[in-house]
């Protein structure tokens, strides 16, 4: 049986993972504007001038990349056509989507909870959110019937509430795994607790995934602002009461 055609923009770390993985059910073309990045095998190579011919797009894109690709080419999507962005925000690139696709263009927003670490050996199990955003009930239903096929548990939310718990999660846990001592992830300490070994996997995550991704949460999930001024807050409180209980048994 022929599988049928997906198209994919974007091959960076992420892109590339999800290529392999989806290969199992479709047939991949890859749009990647970069030179000289190689395709994994089996993967067809797509240009701008192909994006007519597909009906299922998935847009693996940054998200500081992503209106600008849809104020350009949005209007080149065939109609009919499902169109599914990645990213880590989903607010943002939802109001994209309903303003540079053609209205007969079906749109939803996807956040695999998930990465090629994380999901090292397979995806089955993992969750992915799924925003629903401009489609028919019996496109939503496809969608999420496919999602189980790869056997992936289909989360359903809007996308503020999506990014409200993105910011106490995914940024709070990406942040402090950013300013962490990264001898933390190579020079474990000869004494070292389990709670030690907890922060040594929030850093050794973070590490793994690009800096661009926590700069991108910040600038386009206004919650993250409000999550880091909390921190802030509190460790500043805190450490003022230890200041203050030093300087007192001090005296």
């Amino acid at each position: 049986m022929k599988k049928p055609s997906l198209l994919l923009v974007g091959y960076g770390r992420f892109g590339s993972f999800a290529a392999h993985i989806l290969l199992g059910r479709f047939s991949v073309h890859v749009l990647e504007h970069r030179r000289g990045v190689r395709l994994g095998p089996s993967l067809k190579r797509a240009s701008i001038k192909d994006l007519d011919r597909f009906g299922i797009v998935i847009l693996a894109l940054p998200a500081h990349r992503l209106e600008a690709f849809l104020r350009r080419y949005g209007q080149r999507f065939r109609p009919g056509a499902f169109i599914a962005d990645v990213c880590a925000v989903k607010d943002a690139p939802s109001k994209w989507m309903k303003r540079h696709l053609p209205e007969d263009v079906s749109f939803a927003g996807l956040h695999p909870l998930f990465g090629p670490d994380s999901a090292a050996t397979g995806v089955r199990g993992h969750t992915v959110v799924v925003c629903r955003g401009r489609t028919t009930p019996a496109c939503h239903r496809r969608l999420l019937s496919t999602l189980r096929k790869f056997g992936l548990k289909a989360v359903e939310t809007n996308p503020v509430i999506h990014d409200r718990s993105m910011a106490s999660t995914l940024f709070l846990t990406q942040f402090i795994g950013s300013i962490l001592p990264p001898r933390m992830v190579s020079d474990p300490p000869p004494l070292a607790t389990p709670a030690w070994q907890h922060l040594s996997l929030v850093a050794w995550r973070a590490a793994g995934n690009s800096p661009e991704l926590l700069e991108e949460l910040y600038r386009y999930n206004p919650f993250c602002a409000i999550c880091l001024r909390h921190l802030k807050n509190n460790f500043h409180r805190e450490s003022c009461r230890l200041e203050a209980l030093v300087w007192k048994f001090s005296r």
